[in-house]
């Protein structure tokens, strides 16, 4: 009788446990549903685009209404194309398919990393030339003034790129952008296993494919050399660590976890907000199951983003002989990122105000951060008397972040300055040209448009149907979505920054899609049988009015 009174305790301390843990993933759902029906519903209506070519001190959008006509009719027949391919490709195993999905789509992108020979332009120069600089053993770079005396937590990335140049024995910035491509191989293999494991559903695995096969941004994102891409590979290798955890409870995939932020966040300091993630997710999992061994991974990956920066600055000093100071403070984004759009720049988009400030604080970082904190009481205190200013910008912002449908990926290749500054190779190239503001430009707006349509309000709909069956593996990465909405919500902001979530709602898309699918199928079906049981009906009146005629 007392075994069976503990064992009964013992249910009822999982069942509370594990209605936490669904309580707390629920208002996450929440967040994600609101996230993601919003962006969804105003990509219907808005579409932001840039009115200028590329300029490094411009960076202003306009907007336009949408005919919600066409925008109808679009989503329909995009739906059906994936019906469609689906229906064709419904003989082919899913291996197959995920390998030529991600061979279509690295061969799209090395092609156009061949052919466009795109230049590195203002950050992405400043780094490259960093680490050619310092192949030569020339360290003025790091000198008051120059790039990495104000940013030097760019470092770990300047160093790869070093790393990269040396073992091929070249300088050419396209080698960089190749092992974008194969980044991007992975990064596809990798969501792929999220969305196997999230869904487990053989047909929605198929249909990630076929989005993935249609997600053009990334492979003109290729050819951005800032660590986005190389630093999303390891974060989210670090997140799907934890869920293979989640199911062998093997204390090295905590590790490899740990050490893959770690890594990411060493390449890109942005990753923070994956870190974050896998706090939350970490502890959800302590929460429900109580293991112990969470709390390593949590310290582990907390000491390895420490100890990789110490470790790259601690041998920065001892190879240049030169003190790597702090640099430019992170408060100072916080001020920006809250600024109002000029005639120049979008709400929140960098303006320079951050080395203006830390130069005109005698590159002090101390001054520089109380300074920051000054203009930034000023900004909140004038929220506070103005709240409509608050919310102006803050819509704004997750307009001009989130509904330009081509992530900034036109805008990043675009030539620096001028097409006079382009290589002959890319003026000669019409094909290029017209994608950059011809015919080709229009068409990969309006595709995209349809497509962002297509996965905000089908992610949402999964989010939503799957509501009322909480899991962390389900949470996994829309979590990592949300982070990244209000991370940029007050931080500086770019269309570009946030592509490396957007993707990520790819294998919730998939399954809100089929959940469509579904639904269309149970009407069709329930539509054939009435239309049979009619005309059963018709039948058996008609035999018996004739037996009637007969008597």
């Amino acid at each position: 009788m007392q075994k069976e009174n503990t064992k009964a305790q013992e249910i009822i301390k999982v069942e509370n446990k594990n209605k936490i843990t669904n309580i707390l993933i629920q208002i996450c759902y929440v967040i994600g549903i609101l996230i993601t029906i919003g962006i969804g519903i105003a990509s219907f209506v808005l579409t932001y685009y840039f009115t200028n070519q590329y300029s490094e001190y411009s960076e202003h959008m306009d907007f336009r209404i949408d005919n919600l006509l066409l925008n109808i009719i679009g989503v329909i027949l995009f739906l059906g194309v994936i019906y469609i391919v689906k229906k064709i490709l419904k003989k082919i195993n899913n291996k197959l398919l995920l390998i030529a999905t991600t061979i279509f789509i690295m061969l799209l992108s090395t092609i156009f990393v061949v052919s466009a020979k795109i230049i590195p332009k203002a950050d992405q120069d400043y780094m490259i030339y960093g680490a050619t600089e310092f192949m030569k053993g020339t360290y003025d770079w790091l000198d008051s003034g120059n790039y990495l005396h104000r940013f030097p937590y760019q470092l770990g990335f300047v160093y790869l790129v070093e790393a990269i140049f040396t073992i091929l024995h070249t300088q050419n910035p396209i080698v960089i952008q190749l092992v974008n491509v194969l980044c991007i191989g992975n990064i596809i293999i990798l969501l792929y296993g999220f969305t196997n494991k999230i869904f487990r559903n053989q047909e929605v695995n198929k249909i990630f494919c076929i989005l993935m096969i249609g997600f053009l941004p990334i492979v003109f994102f290729s050819t951005f050399v800032y660590g986005n891409i190389i630093g999303l590979l390891f974060s989210l290798f670090a997140i799907y660590t934890i869920l293979v955890y989640r199911e062998k409870r093997k204390a090295r995939y905590l590790i490899l976890s740990s050490l893959s932020i770690g890594i990411a966040v060493l390449l890109k300091k942005n990753y923070e907000i994956f870190f974050v993630g896998m706090i939350i997710l970490l502890i959800l999992d302590f929460i429900e199951k109580r293991d112990k061994k969470i709390w390593l991974c949590i310290i582990l990956s907390a000491i390895f983003i420490v100890l990789f920066s110490k470790i790259v600055y601690f041998y920065t000093e001892k190879r240049t002989g030169r003190e790597i100071v702090d640099g430019v403070p992170m408060i100072s984004y916080i001020q920006m990122g809250l600024k109002e759009s000029t005639e120049t720049k979008m709400a929140g988009w960098y303006d320079g105000s951050v080395v203006d400030i830390y130069l005109n604080s005698g590159e002090d970082t101390k001054k520089a951060s109380e300074t920051s904190m000054n203009i930034l009481n000023g900004i909140l205190n004038d929220f506070y008397n103005h709240p409509s200013k608050l919310f102006k910008l803050l819509g704004e912002k997750i307009c001009t972040t989130w509904l330009e449908p081509t992530f900034q990926t036109i805008w990043i290749n675009e030539p620096a300055e001028y097409f006079e500054q382009a290589p002959e190779s890319m003026k000669n190239n019409k094909l290029l040209i017209s994608f950059f503001d011809g015919k080709l430009s229009t068409a990969y707006i309006e595709y995209n448009n349809i497509y962002e349509i297509v996965i905000f309000l089908a992610a949402g709909i999964c989010l939503v149907k799957g509501f009322k069956k909480p899991s962390i593996e389900r949470l996994s990465l829309i979590l990592m979505v949300i982070g990244g909405f209000f991370f940029h919500l007050i931080w500086e902001t770019k269309c570009y920054y946030v592509l490396t979530f957007y993707i990520l709602l790819l294998p919730y898309a998939a399954n809100g899609i089929y959940i469509v699918f579904e639904k269309v199928n149970n009407l069709l079906h329930t539509i054939k049988n009435k239309k049979l049981k009619l005309e059963r009906n018709e039948s058996n009146a008609r035999r018996t009015r004739e037996k009637e005629e007969n008597c």
